[in-house]
């Protein structure tokens, strides 16, 4: 009996310790298996320090949520709209001493289970062959802006290597425009590849949409590691604007006052309008045209003072908002201008409105009010041609008509015959009745006339 409920005991005991690792593979596989975080390049200069790192999930999983920690603290954080594999965060390092902290990162996949927690990647401040120093990328024109269809010239410097490598090729690549307020690094794209040890591109005719960041990086041979890619540069950032005609400037004279006027293209209205010195990269004044004018006015007097006898050149521009970003005019050539305005010889604007007339526009009108009446003469002439050549052919059709009524009245002759009887003693009566005329014609006709 005691060896029978020994047995049992032995029995309940595996039982319950097969179902005890059952569960817990059950739970470990409930649970999505941790990530691997990676640092895919890091730039380290005197003026800031970025750090690109990838966390990315084993092959068959992905998240919905990425979380980054510095420790035990939330870093950053990125979310999707559907499960991804991998997900990149940047971070921009005030503390240079922070970089020796520990960062680890999890995700959370479309159940809404959050995976373990990666292993924690220790980030040295020292440079290692595996990751090179990071070159020099610079533009010109430096500004970074450029107009459509103009060129850009790069060049990417790597700095004196500490290993004794060379740099094979180097790469330049671009970003899109950065939207804000997300710290997800965006994927760049290869723009073009150099094998030339100077690291020079040349880029262009430019278009709109090839404005964005712009990065650079070379290629290095490490031993027992092959090519490896060095971190990326300082991002340079590339403006591409719409070409503008370049605006006018000219001095005139405006109800007794001095003027500097800007006239910008018709095709942009209520342009911003701005007025420079010679030589000046800030302005001295900022004007906005209306809505229906191209066109700004610019005081003398309400410029700064200038010397006596001195003379000042200035030029202005104008700038258009052409869907989110300002496209600018290029400057117009100097005008230059005496310190003392009064000894300005009056153009013919001003001079007209001293003698208050204009003399172009008075001969102007003449000529048009002498067309106008030359017109109407025409006009009248014609229409009164018109209307006595329809009279006539009125009173000709009239005539027609009444002579042919005439024509028709008198040859209306009345051809009904009547049937008369005669009788003998008609017949003979008729005869008397002749003879009798006969005779009384003859004694007329033989009676004398007085």
């Amino acid at each position: 009996m005691l060896v029978y409920r020994y047995n049992l005991s032995l029995w309940i005991l595996a039982v319950l310790t097969r179902y005890l690792q059952l569960w817990d593979v059950a739970c470990s596989e409930s649970i999505p298996p941790a990530p691997l975080l990676t640092l895919t390049s890091s730039v380290e200069t005197a003026v800031q320090c970025k750090l690109v790192m990838v966390c990315r999930a084993p092959e068959g999983h992905g998240g919905t949520l990425f979380r980054l920690n510095r420790v035990k603290e939330l870093v950053a954080n990125v979310t999707f709209q559907t499960e991804r594999q991998q997900a990149h965060f940047t971070l921009q390092m005030k503390d240079p001493s922070a970089q020796n902290d520990l960062y680890c990162c999890l995700y959370q996949n479309g159940q809404g289970k959050y995976s373990h927690y990666s292993p924690y990647l220790n980030l040295d401040r020292q440079v290692s062959p595996q990751f090179p120093p990071s070159p020099l990328l610079s533009v010109e024109p430096p500004s970074g802006q450029v107009r459509h269809g103009q060129m850009l010239s790069f060049h990417c410097t790597s700095p004196p290597s500490q290993h004794n490598l060379k740099p094979e090729a180097f790469l330049l690549l671009r970003t899109a425009k950065s939207t804000g307020g997300s710290m997800v690094h965006a994927q760049a794209s290869l723009v073009s590849r150099s094998s030339a040890p100077t690291g020079a591109f040349s880029l262009g005719p430019v278009r709109e949409a090839e404005g964005g960041s712009y990065t650079c990086l070379y290629q290095v041979t490490v031993a027992q590691q092959g090519l490896v890619n060095s971190t990326v540069s300082c991002p340079v950032l590339i403006t591409v604007t719409e070409v503008l005609p370049a605006p006018t400037l000219s001095l005139d004279n405006q109800k007794g006052e001095w003027v500097l006027t800007c006239s910008g293209s018709p095709s942009y209205p209520g342009a911003r309008f701005y007025l420079y010195r010679s030589g000046s990269a800030n302005p001295e004044a900022t004007r906005v045209a209306p809505l229906t004018r191209h066109r700004a006015l610019f005081a003398l007097s309400s410029l700064p003072p200038q010397e006596s006898g001195v003379l000042e050149g200035y030029q202005c521009q104008y700038s258009v908002l052409l869907g989110t970003e300002w496209s600018h005019s290029e400057r117009t050539q100097t005008l230059n201008v005496p310190g003392v305005t009064e000894q300005i010889p009056f153009s013919s604007s001003s001079s007209t409105e001293q003698t208050g007339f204009d003399w172009p526009l008075v001969l102007g009108v003449l000529s048009a009010l002498v067309l106008f009446l030359t017109a109407v003469a025409i006009m009248g002439v014609t229409m009164w041609r018109k209307v006595k050549a329809v009279l006539q052919e009125k009173r000709k059709r009239e005539v027609s008509q009444l002579w042919a009524k005439r024509q028709q009245s008198d040859h209306v002759v009345d051809l009904t015959l009547k049937r008369i009887s005669i009788t003998s003693q008609d017949w003979g009566m008729e005869e008397r009745t002749e003879e009798m005329s006969r005779r009384s014609h003859s004694t007329f006709g033989r009676t004398p006339f007085y």
